[in-house]
């Protein structure tokens, strides 16, 4: 079985704001857009209602999953057709590497899949993993991706940096932050 990453252009502080708001009619009508289990459905209103999380060991994910209908909702999910599996994920990593862009300045895996959730969540120790930017880190992230010489990638390879840039760009467009959900 593959795994591949979800992103998503979102103002997260769009998504922050909902949490604790207590707008029942604002999750009745995310939940009517949303198609959602009812676990799902739960901690999207645990969220927005402001109740206490739950923390069984299986509440981490549906909150992660409850944070991708909300990234859904307020923002924009972004096109995916190299990362649908996270096959690529290495290969463009070592081609960052390679430009000379540390690990700690930019990595797919290391900001994209595991960083970890943008807001609080019970942390999932199970899929969905979360990674993030925020619109501030944008920059730095398209300019590592610029430095990658894409003449030497193979076309896969050369492809998945090219749908990378193309996200890092539409969000430094619109003033965005990147959100992926690798699952």
């Amino acid at each position: 079985m593959s795994y591949g990453l979800g992103p998503f252009a979102v103002k997260l502080a769009r998504v922050e704001r909902v949490f604790g708001c207590r707008d029942v009619a604002l999750a009745d009508a995310i939940l009517r857009e949303e198609a959602v289990d009812e676990d799902v459905d739960e901690a999207v209103r645990d969220i927005i209602e402001g109740r206490a999380f739950r923390d069984g060991p299986d509440d981490g994910p549906l909150y992660g999953r409850a944070l991708r209908v909300l990234c859904r909702h307020f923002g924009r999910e972004l096109p995916t057709e190299y990362f649908l599996y996270d096959d690529l994920v290495g290969a463009v990593d070592e081609a960052l590497g390679r430009s000379g862009i540390p690990e700690e300045t930019f990595s797919v895996a290391r900001r994209l899949m595991y960083r970890g959730s943008p807001v609080a969540i019970p942390t999932p120790d199970n899929f969905p993993y979360i990674g993030y930017l925020r619109a501030h880190e944008i920059g730095r992230a398209l300019r590592a991706v610029g430095t990658v010489d894409l003449a030497a990638l193979e076309d896969e390879v050369r492809g998945a940096v090219a749908e990378l840039r193309s996200w890092l760009e539409t969000c430094s467009t619109a003033a965005c932050d990147l959100v992926c959900f690798y699952s």
